[in-house]
């Protein structure tokens, strides 16, 4: 429970206040969910954030170090000028299986009931391109993949100070609602890109990306919230040939997604909402060297704009909440990232080549607004696979990555100071004491596919 001290400041909190404080809360748990809930996926995407950066099996066994590469079919998804490069057509079909084990052990003010392990469920991510020549010059491409999403699901009595608060200040239930629960995020894109060979060295793409939000949902331990909604962006690469260097870059636009949705809050009822998403762009610069027959190396670098992640105003739409009123605004500030990849690929026979990878992520997600649904930290990643030539049109692919989570410990700004400074017009847990604890995990990815040349 709470201290003597936060029993007298809880004293100086006027009936007014204490009213704001309950109305606001409410309406608030409208609005931290829907946030929530497009943020969720980062756990068992790979990238610090909430970026899935594996599209192919080979990118899961190169810990993603590819943009420099065209002998792989896996590889298009990574740079799609490489089309112009490859020995011939392709086609591939991938699926990547991921298993997140990640935990927290609570902190006071929180209960320290020692760890609770986030629920989520394992997850099977589908990929799926072909490319094709077109002339001697042109090729075109369309990819259809799962950049963003997933799903993060706290216990109940993990963050006990939610409900301290929520006692202290009289707030009925309001406050205890914000508790995290099931959060997921169903998000796909589809890009189709057109290749040119401008010369025997040098080819550049360009291309659309189609992004759709097919469910976005959250259930906090009193509410639930659910949206959708798409939006268009843009991609360019790039990809140079020298000799036995190789050289190339891939950039996806930002985006601000418009989502429209659906809360249904306890003791308030249904209320429609609408707010913008903002996505990162990305940019992937690498260069490959290959040795001899046998042995090629590339080494990447990837830049990915978190800071576009900054803010989110939610707006009612009508229903409990009088329709154009915005009655939430969450600050994450989260801080653009620079991420290292290197791959090794090993031709041991013609028809065997054995994948190896490496990768350093930085987290986006500083301590100042710190979401424990999103929970994001610097991860380590190791990786592996194996190609095996079927028959001369066959491929068959595996891929394994592991990717450990260093540990994070939180211990944020009090969150009921926060509130009785405020009169409850910040009710924003993030960055606050009530997710203070411990956090650390690990993800595992294995990647099965099959190519075929066309």
């Amino acid at each position: 429970m709470l201290s003597n001290n936060r029993e007298n400041e809880n004293e100086l909190i006027s009936a007014g206040r204490l009213g704001c404080l309950f109305v606001f809360t409410r309406m608030k748990v409208c609005g931290l969910p829907l946030f929530t809930v497009l943020s969720v996926f980062s756990h068992s995407g790979s990238t610090a954030g909430f970026i899935i950066p594996e599209s192919s099996v080979e990118g899961v066994a190169l810990s993603d170090a590819m943009v420099a590469n065209s002998s792989l079919p896996g590889a298009f998804t990574y740079n799609y000028s490489s089309m112009i490069f490859a020995d011939s057509d392709q086609a591939s079909i991938d699926l990547i299986g991921v298993s997140l084990d990640t935990s927290v052990a609570p902190l006071s003010p929180n209960s320290e009931t020692g760890k609770q392990n986030n629920q989520a469920s394992n997850a099977l991510i589908p990929a799926f391109y072909i490319f094709q020549s077109l002339s001697s010059t042109y090729s075109w491409g369309l990819h259809f993949g799962v950049p963003f999403g997933l799903e993060s699901v706290w216990p109940e009595d993990t963050f006990t100070y939610f409900q301290d608060v929520d006692t202290a200040t009289g707030a009925g239930g309001a406050v205890a609602g914000l508790h995290p629960a099931q959060s997921r995020l169903e998000l796909v894109t589809l890009s189709p890109s057109l290749a040119k060979k401008i010369n025997q060295q040098f080819a550049v793409a360009v291309g659309l990306d189609y992004y759709h939000l097919m469910d976005a949902e959250l259930n906090s331990v009193a509410n639930q919230v659910s949206g959708d909604g798409s939006e268009l962006g843009w991609n360019l690469s790039f990809q140079y040939h020298l000799n036995q260097w190789s050289f190339g870059a891939s950039y996806h636009s930002a985006i601000d997604m418009q989502i429209t949705g659906n809360a249904n809050i306890a003791g308030v009822g249904s209320v429609g909402t609408k707010t913008s998403l903002g996505l990162p762009d990305r940019l992937q610069i690498g260069t490959g060297y290959q040795f001899n027959e046998q042995w090629f190396i590339e080494l990447d670098i990837e830049r990915i704009g978190w800071s576009e992640y900054d803010q989110l105003q939610l707006t009612s739409t009508g229903g409990a909440i009088p329709a154009t009123t915005v009655f939430s605004v969450n600050t994450n500030n989260w801080s653009d990232v620079t991420n290292v990849r290197l791959g090794m690929s090993y031709k041991i026979r013609n028809n065997t080549q054995l994948l190896f990878g490496a990768a350093f992520e930085e987290k986006a997600q500083g301590d100042d607004y710190f979401d424990a649904a999103t929970a994001d930290a610097d991860r380590y990643m190791l990786s592996f696979g194996v190609l095996y030539q079927l028959t001369s049109e066959w491929i068959l692919k595996a891929g394994y990555q592991y990717a450990r989570i260093e540990e994070r410990n939180i211990e944020g700004k009090d969150y009921l100071d926060q509130l009785v400074l405020t009169g409850g017009v910040n009710s924003d847990a993030n960055g606050t004491n009530a997710y203070n604890g411990q956090y650390e995990g690990y993800i595992q990815m294995l990647a099965v596919g099959i190519s075929r040349t066309l």
